[in-house]
């Protein structure tokens, strides 16, 4: 119906089927299937735009533009198929302003709404706004943007009130919602990858607190060699570790692009997986996320290690300020269940990790305990509860054995128990059952290690090997997490 070829017929069809006259008039149309339309249409060819005349694509004239040989093309066309074509008049548009003391030709699109009843015209509009350059043709190109049409009514009358119209109470429903495998594929994997840059921007961060620190003896060192033994640094040579290579190797995790694991790499996969569920999320906690990329752009004119410093603390913040988010705002449904999961499987990996390269070190553990502890954001507890140094068996203890602290692995096996027994049915329940029993048996090995073996000077071998054994177990329950939820080809007996 909104074809070209009707109009020139609407005003015959409002005062037949109507007994009316239009109250508005058509664009000046002439459907070139009727002879005497047609003939006025060849000898007006370069007056009038020539469109087809029920289609809005297709080949078109534009008045003016035609020279005398795609003229003659044009008129063996409408010699060919007269009724495929329209021919309308060029119609000079009104100006409205646009700002900046320019004004650009506009359109009106008016409405016409149902009310069960009948039909009526809505007050008021929308304004298309053109480009100056598009009056010549029949494409209008609407690329100067849209503005809103009101009709204020007189003074003298008051506008009724408009009606309220009710739409039926919502069913109430506290169940979880069903969630795309996609969807929560990315919040385990927004979860695993922001704890991963906490614990890289932590570690960073008390690095280069140690070579601020004139006091430090030994302290840069040993970093140096803890970051080699994380993977995050070049092994130290035999003449040991300058203080400049050390800074260099910082900065390089803060600010090359494709350094991996790094700063840069991980704020592009927390986008990447927070621009994914970005409706699951609130407006405050996307603020926040987008907030991390301006954050953790350089600052020029700035020292560098005091720049690092300044931005590994502004993102710690930030950091901290989507867990708020999360553990205050966000609806216990399954989305957070498994946002929590990715969390608090990285956390557990993490601290193993750590713990295990500091107990691998050839130089002296004791440099690195009180790192350690503000590394894993444990140094106040530790202070109050035992106020003195550091020692390792105390260290081990907290961070390892300690299910108040919620940094701590026995903390972590707690939470992800008590998601594991509240995981959604899936297609795959053999899998969760798996990984169930998997999980349960991973407090109990826990409990074997004893604080005991942490004493100076005793062997530390088994702890190494039951933390190396704990991350590598943690890393595969993740991929059963993931070949059971996650996964798009689900394994079915033949």
């Amino acid at each position: 119906m909104e074809s070209p070829a009707f109009l020139p017929f609407l005003p015959g069809l409002a005062t037949h089927l109507l007994g009316e006259e239009l109250k508005l008039p058509s664009l000046a149309t002439w459907w070139c299937g009727q002879p005497r339309e047609r003939k006025h249409v060849e000898q007006h060819l370069d007056e009038l735009f020539l469109r087809p005349a029920f289609s809005t694509a297709g080949p078109q004239a534009e008045p003016g533009a035609l020279t005398g040989e795609s003229r003659a093309e044009w008129l063996a066309r409408l010699s060919r198929c007269p009724h495929e074509f329209v021919a309308q008049e060029q119609v000079r548009l009104s100006l409205a302003p646009m700002g900046n003391h320019q004004s650009r030709p506009v359109i009106l699109r008016f409405f016409v709404v149902s009310n069960g009843r009948g039909y009526f015209a809505v007050p008021g509009g929308l304004a298309r706004m053109m480009e100056p350059a598009a009056l010549g043709t029949t494409t209008l190109a609407l690329s100067g943007g849209n503005k809103d049409v009101w009709v204020l009514s007189d003074d003298s009358e008051r506008a009724a009130p408009p009606s309220f119209v009710g739409t039926p109470a919502p069913a109430l429903e506290r169940l979880a919602s069903d969630l795309p495998s996609r969807t929560v594929e990315n919040l385990f994997w927004l979860g695993r990858y922001t704890e991963r840059l906490e614990q890289l921007l932590r570690l960073c961060r008390s690095a280069m607190g140690q070579l601020a620190d004139d006091s430090a003896n030994g302290r840069p060192e040993a970093f140096a060699d803890l970051l080699a033994r994380l993977g995050l640094a070049a092994p130290p040579g035999a003449d040991g570790v300058a203080p400049d290579r050390l800074q260099n190797d910082l900065l390089a995790l803060l600010y090359e692009e494709t350094r991996t694991p790094g700063v840069r790499e991980l704020l592009k996969r927390i986008h990447a997986a927070s621009f994914s569920v970005r409706d699951r999320l609130s407006a405050d906690t996307w603020r926040i996320l987008n907030r991390l990329k301006f954050d953790a752009e350089p600052r020029p004119g700035h020292l560098p290690l005091v720049l690092a410093g300044s931005v590994l603390n502004t993102l710690v913040h930030d950091l901290a300020a989507f867990s708020g988010m999360e553990m205050e705002n966000m609806t216990r449904g399954h989305g957070w269940v498994f946002l929590d999961l990715g969390r608090r499987i990285e956390r557990g990996i993490a601290v193993a990790r750590l713990l295990e390269a500091v107990l691998r070190g050839s130089g002296p553990r004791e440099l690195l305990l009180e790192p350690l502890l503000e590394i894993t954001d444990s140094v106040m507890t530790y202070r109050w509860r035992y106020f003195a140094e550091a020692r390792i068996a105390a260290v081990l203890d907290l961070l390892l054995l300690d299910p108040t602290n919620p940094r701590a692995v026995a903390f972590q096996l707690a939470v992800l128990e008590r998601h594991a027994a509240g995981l959604p049915a899936g297609p795959n329940p053999e899998g969760i059952a798996e990984f169930q029993q998997r999980l349960a048996a991973l407090p109990v090995k826990l409990d074997a290690v004893r604080s005991s073996a942490f004493e100076a000077g005793a062997d530390m071998a088994g702890t190494i090997e039951w933390l190396a054994g704990f991350a590598v177990e943690l890393g595969s329950l993740s991929e059963l997490l993931t070949h059971v939820y996650f996964s798009q080809v689900v394994p079915r007996v033949s």
